[in-house]
């Protein structure tokens, strides 16, 4: 990997210009030319797509629960989106192989998702119903899909070369290796693939052994019994996650960013957490957001979880503000654009077919829809939901009170939901990793704080 996660070794389809910056008035032809009008969206592709999307739903569910974040599956599915099309009497082609990826790895981010807020609710002993959940996804899902449209030009031409990509890398190269003519082309990542896969399979399926390495237990193990609990007594602890999952993360990433994420983890985890316990220690246990906290009898996992990890998520959170700010005329211009296609044409004459996009009219009129659709789901939920709290905890919401709650949670979406799709599209364009548990949080928070305002708690509020 080179400096910027880039391949040492490129594929031989792809320029020579293909991972560094441009030249001034240096252009990219990429390897599918837009005068190559080869089918896309086929019923091959769309249906392999669709069985990924069932495969990798669940896949994402499981590691979303088991590491605590989201996972994109975009290289598997590449991979199998090959070894598939190999089999066809007629090959697949690259152009098919992206639409399956790209059906396929949707599944990761929108399954995460739920899987962090789905199981909150059982928690609470709520009981959601499936249209709750699937209403819940698709709203989102479409939203995040237009949002996303106009900031494709700006992290993918304009910043070419500039941003990592490490995942879009690795996937570009295992379509480009498939699409190559030579008799062991695509079959390199397969035997990867499997291995990956095994050793999953025997650490977290028959758990043959623990996957997590931690500093007390390896110290014990070597007799140095006395540093392990110097080291716990002042909560210094250190914990691996020996997967295969996490490992091929790391690679992918490539060495700087790899360091970088690894001197974070160093920060938080052998500097902030025993400067808090050494703070804190003699504090004694004092209430903070509803909770009792005693940093003396704290273990270093739970300082981490509840002191050093909410100020990780405000540092994705301050980054994801800049990364706005400094997209800031991106996305003015296409809101701009999109008012003004309401009254008019969005001239393409001009422009490549590999650089349109969907007309800024109709994504401006798809946002105001999914908006319009998250106030109907809103006030239904808040209409029809049992109200547990206040002296009468039986009766529903007025129609009054659900309109409001409709209205005021539609636009708390649609602004979190701007305001956040480009942070992950940042992350995913530095590290390969949607923080999607950070996100949830923080979405969490702000919404709890802005409905609570206006009155709406209790069980609907919950749902709401």
């Amino acid at each position: 990997m080179s400096d910027h996660g880039a391949p040492a070794k490129r594929s031989k389809l792809l320029p020579e210009n293909a991972y560094r910056k441009l030249k001034e008035g240096e252009v990219y032809h990429p390897i599918v030319p837009p005068e190559d009008t080869r089918a896309e969206v086929t019923a091959w592709s769309v249906t392999v797509g669709l069985i990924m999307v069932v495969i990798f739903s669940a896949a994402c569910v499981y590691i979303a629960l088991r590491a605590g974040n989201g996972i994109e599956a975009s290289i598997p599915i590449a991979i199998l989106a090959i070894f598939f099309g190999k089999m066809r009497q007629i090959k697949s082609t690259i152009l098919e192989n992206v639409i399956v990826q790209s059906i396929g790895q949707a599944a990761g981010v929108v399954a995460a998702g739920a899987a962090f807020l789905v199981p909150a609710l059982y928690l609470n002993e709520l009981s959601p119903t499936w249209w709750h959940t699937f209403l819940a996804c698709f709203i989102g899902g479409c939203l995040g899909v237009v949002l996303i449209i106009p900031l494709r030009k700006y992290f993918v031409r304009d910043l070419h070369g500039d941003l990592p990509f490490p995942e879009a890398t690795a996937v570009n190269e295992i379509l480009c290796s498939g699409e190559s003519s030579g008799p062991t082309a695509g079959k390199v990542p397969i035997p990867a693939f499997l291995l990956g896969g095994c050793y999953d399979f025997l650490v977290e399926g028959m758990h043959l052994w623990s996957p997590e390495v931690g500093s007390g237990e390896l110290l014990h193990s070597l007799g140095l019994t006395g540093m392990s609990d110097a080291m716990g007594g002042m909560r210094i602890e250190i914990v691996l996650a020996a997967i295969a999952a996490l490992f091929g993360l790391g690679y992918i990433i490539g060495l700087k960013y790899a360091s970088i994420i690894a001197a974070g983890s160093v920060l938080a985890y052998l500097v902030m957490v025993p400067l808090i316990y050494f703070f804190g220690q003699h504090g004694g246990a004092f209430d903070y957001a509803g909770k009792t906290y005693d940093i003396a009898n704290m273990s270093a996992g739970g300082i981490f979880a509840n002191f050093v990890k909410p100020i990780g998520i405000g540092a994705i959170a301050i980054s994801g503000l800049v990364g706005i700010i400094r997209m800031g005329k991106i996305v003015v211009g296409s809101i701009s654009l999109g008012f003004k296609g309401l009254s008019g044409t969005h001239d393409t004459s001009n422009e490549p077919r590999t650089q349109i996009d969907m007309n800024p009219k109709n994504v401006l009129l798809i946002q105001l829809a999914m908006a319009a659709l998250f106030a109907v789901l809103f006030f239904v939920v808040a209409k029809t939901t049992v109200n547990t709290s206040g002296p009468m905890p039986h009766t529903t919401y007025s129609m009054g009170d659900s309109i409001m709650y409709a209205l005021v949670g539609a636009v708390v979406g649609y602004a979190l939901s701007f305001l956040f799709t480009p942070v992950a599209a940042q992350a995913i364009a530095i590290v390969g990793v949607n923080p999607v548990s950070g996100m949830t949080l923080i979405t969490v928070v702000l919404t709890i704080l802005v409905l609570v305002a206006f009155g709406l708690k209790g069980t609907g509020g919950m749902f709401v």
